[in-house]
C-alpha cells in the first residue's frame, strides 16, 4: 500500500452547493438552515435525486471557481498528523505527496497555482501537491501509491472498475477510501437495509469508510 494522498476537486470544493445557488439561491439557504451539513441524500425539497444529478453531471468549472472550500482539508490535515504520529518511527513527512485529480475540469496554470495556494496552509510539510486530469485513475496506481483516497463519487469509480474488471487485477486495496454517506439513487427507491447491503459488497473490495457529509459541504 501507499502513502500518498489522492483527492478530487469536487471533495474540497462544494460544487453542490454553488449548483444549488445557482438554480436557486432562497432553496440553497434553506438547506444550510436545515440539514444541509447531515443530508443522507442529495435531494432538495422540490428538487430530484435525478434532476440534481442531471446539473451535478454538467457541472463547469464556472461553478468549480463560484464553490467555496469544504471541512475535507481540515480532516486530511488531522489525517497526515495522526499518521506521523501513529508511525513516528518510520513515517516521513516530507516525502508525502498530495494528488489532486481536478477531472472533470479543464485548468490554467495560474488557476492550478491560486488552488496549490489555498491548500498549503494545511499542507505545510507536504512534499509536493500534484495535479492530474485522469477520468479513471486505474485501482493498479491507487494500490501502489496512494494510503488514503477520497472522492465525492467514488461509488462510480468502483461501479465502472468493477464493470471493466479492472478491480480484479489487484488485491483487496487496502488504500483507506473516503465516501460520503450519500445514498446514490432516489431515496424512496433504496431503504436503508439495502443501502448496507450495497455498502457490504464494497467492502469486500476495499477499506472503505463512510463519512458524514458535513466534510464535503462548505467550511462556514
Amino acid at each position: 500500500m501507499g502513502k500518498h494522498i489522492y483527492i478530487t476537486l469536487d471533495s474540497i470544493y462544494d460544487t453542490r452547493f454553488t449548483i444549488l445557488s445557482l438554480l436557486d439561491s432562497k432553496l440553497a439557504k434553506r438547506q444550510i438552515d436545515s440539514d444541509y451539513f447531515l443530508r443522507t441524500a442529495d435531494e432538495f425539497e422540490y428538487m430530484s435525486h435525478k434532476f440534481f444529478k442531471l446539473m451535478y453531471s454538467d457541472r463547469t468549472k464556472k461553478v468549480l471557481m463560484s464553490s467555496k472550500l469544504t471541512y475535507m482539508l481540515g480532516y486530511i490535515s488531522d489525517y497526515i498528523n495522526e499518521t506521523k504520529l501513529y508511525n513516528a518511527e518510520t513515517f516521513e513527512n516530507e516525502d508525502l505527496k498530495v494528488y489532486v485529480n481536478m477531472y472533470p475540469y479543464k485548468l490554467e496554470q495560474d488557476e492550478i497555482n491560486r488552488m496549490k495556494l489555498a491548500m498549503l496552509p494545511y499542507f505545510p510539510k507536504v512534499q509536493d501537491i500534484i495535479f492530474l486530469n485522469y477520468e479513471n485513475v486505474s485501482p493498479t496506481w491507487i494500490q501502489k501509491e496512494i494510503g488514503l483516497m477520497i472522492d465525492y463519487n467514488l461509488l462510480d469509480w468502483f461501479q465502472f472498475n468493477i464493470a471493466n474488471k479492472f478491480l480484479f487485477k489487484v488485491e483487496r486495496l487496502e488504500t483507506l477510501c473516503l465516501i460520503p454517506k450519500i445514498k446514490y439513487i432516489p431515496t424512496h427507491k433504496m431503504t436503508e437495509k439495502n443501502f448496507e447491503e450495497m455498502i457490504h459488497d464494497y467492502l469486500v473490495l476495499a477499506d472503505i469508510q463512510f463519512v458524514d457529509s458535513l466534510y464535503f459541504s462548505l467550511a462556514i
